[in-house]
Order: structure tokens, then sequence, then C-alpha cells
């Protein structure tokens, strides 16, 4: 009986930040329908087993703001001819610094914002 108890509270655990954070992300797409172009000024890797992150610099009504979001990646395959002999990740935006992004933001709140082409489920790390 306790056994279930637990794994009940540890399946809470896990699922609750988890849907806090989609729910958070998905308030920002809601609200965020304006768009700009940003710079990408940073990158932070923190090494393999981490995310790398990203700040872009974007103006809105002559106020700087910076976002920061985690990279996500797409998997690319590696072909001799036409057979798969491996995969690679990479970026799904650029990431070079000085390069420029679509940055979608709230019009009431312009801090509230994230990078249009920053879609996917594979974070860098």
């Amino acid at each position: 009986m306790w056994i279930y108890v637990i794994i009940a509270i540890i399946i809470i655990a896990i699922l609750v930040p988890i849907i806090f954070l989609l729910i958070k992300r998905m308030k920002k797409k809601l609200y965020a329908s304006y768009t700009t172009e940003g710079t990408v000024i940073n990158l932070k890797s923190k090494g393999l087993q981490h995310p790398t992150i990203i700040t872009v610099k974007y103006v809105v009504d002559s106020v700087d703001y910076e976002l920061k979001e985690s990279v996500k990646l797409k998997n690319e395959f590696i072909k001799i001819g036409f057979i798969p002999i491996g995969h690679k990740l990479k970026p799904v935006i650029n990431t070079r610094i000085g390069s420029r992004l679509t940055v979608a933001y709230d019009p009431n709140s312009p801090d509230n914002a994230y990078l249009i082409d920053n879609k996917g489920v594979i974070n860098s790390g």
C-alpha cells in the first residue's frame, strides 16, 4: 500500500514542474503577438550535459531588452549516399554572435518574449 503512495508522490513531483513550464511557455506564446529583430550577444555552454544558453538583445520603443533561452537542437543524419551511418545534433537557429533572430514579445510587457524559430524538443547539452 505504501509503495503506491510513494510512487504517486514521485510521479507528481516530476510532473508538476513539467506542467508548470509548459503552461509558462504557452502563456508567452499566447500574449507575445508582436515581433522584432534581435541580435545574439552571448552564447554560454557549460559542457555536454548542460543546455547552451543564448542571449539575444532586442529593442522595443527605444528600450533595450535581453532574452535568454536554451538552444533547441535538431537531429541530422549523416549519410553515405542514401545509407544513414550516424547522426549529429545541430541548433535550429543561428547561434553566432551578431546574428539576427526574430523575437516575439508581449506589447504590454516587452520583457515577456521568446525566440520564434527556436522550436524543438531537444535541448542542447
